[in-house]
């Protein structure tokens, strides 16, 4: 399953984004580890509930592009009660290829953060806007993200 690999959040990112409060409870992709040995993989629950996972010794959810979109606001509200001029096409969300084309590039104005895979590089903007007081995730209600 390479494939699955790149359209997740890697193993790295997807633990942090746990540690900051990402829903864990939604069906999709998961990062776990089997009771019996400690090595992650990769599997798909098209449901979930603690009946499925009973086995699981840990388990990460994997998050894709679209489950990490949501929580991306399409601009910085800081930007603006900064008193600085707002425009979307500065202050606003971009997605774009790096300059050498090899990975993703997210920002807000100045702010920041490249990976060499898509999910990756939503990850590590959801981790900084997280950690930094942005955003809050909110476990039991999945439609309480960030308006866009």
């Amino acid at each position: 399953m390479d494939w699955a690999k790149k359209e997740v959040a890697s193993l790295e990112l997807s633990k942090k984004l746990k540690e900051l409060g990402f829903p864990q409870n939604e069906p999709g992709w998961f990062w776990y580890a089997n009771i019996t040995n400690a090595i992650y993989r990769l599997i798909f629950l098209e449901e979930f509930n603690e009946k499925i996972n009973k086995d699981m010794e840990d388990y990460i959810k994997a998050p894709t592009c679209p489950e990490m979109d949501k929580w991306l606001p399409l601009y910085l509200e800081k930007d603006t009660e900064k008193g600085i001029a707002f425009a979307v096409e500065v202050y606003g969300l971009h997605l774009h290829r790096t300059y050498d084309n090899k990975g993703w590039h997210i920002s807000y104005g100045t702010l920041g953060r490249c990976a060499f895979t898509l999910p990756n590089a939503f990850a590590e903007m959801l981790i900084y806007l997280a950690k930094y007081g942005y955003i809050a995730f909110n476990q039991g209600d999945k439609d309480n993200a960030q308006s866009r």
